[in-house]
């Protein structure tokens, strides 16, 4: 009975275990849902209030449903502001949500570029409403912590 050497048949493992990695892959990159977008993301970031600099951090619960609660510190001019509020939430195939924050449809909605295993996003504010930032949103964990 014949037995294939050693090396062979670690370079068999490897290229099974790279065609599994691919089709792991495939799968993340199927699109996403409003699944996609689950559990609790914390960010941070700088901008500009109409020609004021400001500071911002908070976290925001997603529930893989198309809604969002969210708890936001805002600092300006020396004085922190404390928000709290809901969202909802679509999202396309191609991993862009679309955010409405506490029913304002006044303004356009925001717009977010999802990473398709859901785990970051990233966002620019371009609502001429005098506000300049851009940021990254990272899931910190997936319960929603946001009540």
């Amino acid at each position: 009975m014949s037995r294939l050497p050693m090396r062979p048949m670690l370079l068999l493992m490897g290229i099974w275990m790279c065609a599994a990695a691919s089709a792991a892959e495939a799968d993340t990159s199927l699109g996403c849902t409003l699944a996609t977008l689950r559990g609790t993301y914390g960010f941070g970031l700088t901008g500009i209030h109409n020609g004021i600099p400001f500071s911002t951090s908070g976290v925001e619960s997603y529930d893989g449903q198309g809604h969002v609660k969210y708890h936001q510190l805002w600092n300006e001019s020396e004085v922190t502001y404390v928000y709290d509020g809901t969202a909802t939430y679509t999202m396309t195939a191609a991993c862009v949500a679309t955010v409405i924050y506490d029913g304002d449809t006044g303004h356009p909605p925001w717009t977010y570029f999802v990473a398709s295993d859901g785990g970051a996003f990233f966002f620019n504010n371009n609502h001429n409403t005098g506000v300049i930032s851009a940021g990254r949103e990272e899931r910190v964990s997936l319960a929603l912590l946001v009540k």
